[in-house]
């Protein structure tokens, strides 16, 4: 079946691009000081590129799983505010490089949610990397959490292009890839990241909502269950 297919050929793709990645990582490591600045240039190019297929085929792989049922949902108790911590130090240096500033608002209490941590993380470093793309240099990436009785929103705030109202209708969807006016994006993606990010919503029994404006930025929030019983640590 094509599920199968699918997963077949995942696993085959990422380790061939694993040992491309390691060999290019030993080349621009040892070699640095007999390379010449082009074939440096070169070497940068070829591994970014590489970077980003290994993406591209991760995303492809969890879209093939999601569609045949194959895709599951390790829960557990997961701090949130530790969660969101290590996630905006791991993507600051991408705000860093798109000149965004990348601001953590933590929650006033202590709560957690009930979820797959890796997938989350998932989530969360998806829709960061989608606000550093359409959020123009000198504005800002707000990660902040409000907290229900049975419920723990993840927002994601950005001050950039925002979408348009029509647009808004297809944001989900598989391999939708936005092109606001007025501004170049620095990185293409998948068009799979938030289509990806709302199936683990589901998965988890909450879901992914944008509320945008054109011109005025957007937010992005995913739901995800509360955990009550936490422990006194």
């Amino acid at each position: 079946t094509t599920g199968e297919a699918g997963f077949g050929l995942g696993p085959r793709a990422l380790d061939a691009l694993t040992i491309v990645q390691s060999y290019l990582e030993i080349l621009t490591t040892d070699l640095d000081d007999g390379l010449s600045e082009e074939q440096l240039s070169f070497l940068k190019i070829t591994k970014d590129s590489v970077l980003r297929l290994r993406r591209l085929v991760l995303d492809l792989v969890d879209l093939i799983a999601f569609r045949s049922g194959h895709l599951g949902i390790e829960a557990a108790t997961v701090d949130v505010a530790k969660l969101l911590n290590d996630i905006t130090d791991e993507m600051q240096p991408l705000a860093d490089a798109a000149e965004v500033e990348l601001v953590h608002e933590r929650p006033a209490i202590r709560v957690a949610i009930r979820a797959d941590d890796d997938r989350v993380r998932q989530i969360v470093r998806n829709l960061l990397d989608n606000a550093f793309k359409f959020t123009p240099a000198g504005g800002r990436v707000t990660v902040r959490t409000r907290v229900e009785p049975d419920w723990v929103i993840v927002d994601v705030v950005d001050t950039g292009v925002g979408i348009a109202a029509e647009a808004l209708q297809t944001v989900f969807d598989e391999f939708v890839q936005l092109r606001p006016p007025g501004l170049r994006r620095r990185r293409r993606g998948s068009g799979l990241g938030l289509a990806i990010s709302q199936q683990i919503a589901h998965a988890h029994g909450g879901e992914l909502e944008v509320e945008s404006e054109e011109g005025a930025g957007s937010v992005f929030s995913v739901r995800l269950p509360r955990e009550h019983n936490l422990d006194s640590s």
